[in-house]
């Protein structure tokens, strides 16, 4: 959000469980639950997801919140393709609801290269890169080496897509 406030953007943000002064020391107007994404959807002129693909996210940027935006809006999303409902984003597309999107992530990743996504001309497709910087290769370098000294002391690893299969698991 820092970036976008320095942007001249003002921004609101949706979290899980927002915090009491929260907003204030963000430097944003508002935090709010996401029961509240569609009445932020409609006032935002971008609405950029960059929320992680759990079982609550998954499909939470999806019709309802496409009519609700400006037909001006754009929507980027950076996190996970799993967080936009891909068929509803289609249709919104097609039919003038939202002005384009960007998108660094897909529902199904690599992209099949036939997804209508990458033939509309409102759509500015990346190959999943917004996150690779080099503060993002520091740590994740950082986290290899801690893992290879977990694993050297028989300690639990971190960051595991299978848990149960770690050695100390």
């Amino acid at each position: 959000s820092r970036r976008l406030i320095a942007l001249g953007m003002e921004v609101d943000a949706i979290r899980r469980r927002p915090q009491p002064g929260e907003a204030r020391e963000a430097g944003v107007r508002e935090v709010a639950p996401p029961k509240h994404l569609t009445r932020l959807a409609a006032e935002a002129d971008f609405l950029v997801c960059t929320a992680t693909a759990t079982d609550e996210a998954r499909g939470m940027i999806n019709a309802s919140t496409f009519h609700a935006m400006k037909p001006s809006a754009f929507v980027i999303n950076v996190a996970r393709g799993a967080v936009i409902n891909e068929p509803a984003l289609i249709a919104a597309l097609r039919n003038g609801l939202i002005a384009g999107a960007g998108l660094d992530v897909f529902a199904q990743e690599p992209v099949d290269l036939r997804s209508p996504l990458l033939r509309m001309e409102n759509v500015i497709a990346t190959p999943h890169v917004a996150g690779v910087t080099r503060q993002s290769y520091a740590g994740i370098a950082r986290a290899i080496a801690d893992n290879v000294e977990r694993l050297r002391s028989g300690e639990r690893l971190r960051f595991c897509v299978n848990p149960d299969a770690s050695p100390s698991g």
